[in-house]
């Protein structure tokens, strides 16, 4: 286990935050047995990003004082990360990327990565809601890629704390030049967690990504 392998960081400081992507083949560290059992009977290729998903997280989970996380997985497939931490992962074909924080720092860590331009046109209309639709046509390389993965970085910061499905016309983005808010659409728990996080998003070598996170004080509001 090492931490040499090349990784780069965030395309933005993220406060309270440790993050990095990377190439899915340099992150092949053994895992664990109790993590090894969410992908028993997966294809290579997804064996191939999950342990990069959480070689990177546990890389990352050092950094923060742990000295060998384990990070096993939910029914539901969320990660469980270690006693007063939390953190996000995510994949992007031949690039993992994960984020990871302190709960008392950050209650919630949302982590999304994409290729760019990776939204095909006839999906468009799934993803954006009228007013993106007209605020992609202003950005100069009109990606509605930058929205889909806004709108997954805000899922995954509050599924696991309300298990409330949420599609992409329930989440409405207002897209800045490096930072996002996001408002639910839809009535619940997420609607007011949503409301109170914050997001970034960058480009880092063609991938575009999206981070939000929900601090400690609003979740337990």
């Amino acid at each position: 286990m090492t931490d040499s392998p090349p990784h780069l960081d965030l395309p933005f400081a993220a406060e309270h935050v440790t993050g990095a992507i990377a190439p899915v083949d340099a992150l092949q560290d053994r895992l664990a047995p109790a993590e090894l059992a969410a992908i028993a009977n997966a294809v290579t290729k997804r064996q191939r990003e999950f342990r990069a998903g959480r070689t990177l997280a546990r890389r990352l989970l050092r950094r923060l004082g742990e000295s060998d996380p384990v990070l096993p997985s939910s029914a539901e497939r969320h990660v469980l990360w270690p006693d007063g931490l939390t953190g996000s992962i995510s994949h992007s074909k031949d690039w993992a990327a994960a984020a990871v924080a302190r709960r008392s720092q950050v209650g919630a860590v949302g982590l999304d990565i994409e290729r760019e331009h990776g939204v095909a046109d006839h999906l468009r209309s799934r993803v954006l809601l009228k007013d993106e639709a007209q605020g992609c046509a202003r950005h100069a390389d009109d990606d509605a890629t930058v929205y889909f993965s806004c709108k997954e970085a805000v899922y995954k910061a509050v599924h696991p704390h309300c298990g409330e499905f949420l599609d992409f016309p329930d989440v409405q983005i207002e897209l800045g030049a490096k930072r996002f808010r996001a408002r639910c659409l839809k009535p619940g728990v997420s609607a007011r967690l949503i409301e109170l996080g914050a997001g970034q998003w960058g480009v880092q070598n063609g991938i575009i990504v999206a981070l939000f996170t929900i601090s400690p004080a609003s979740l337990s509001a």
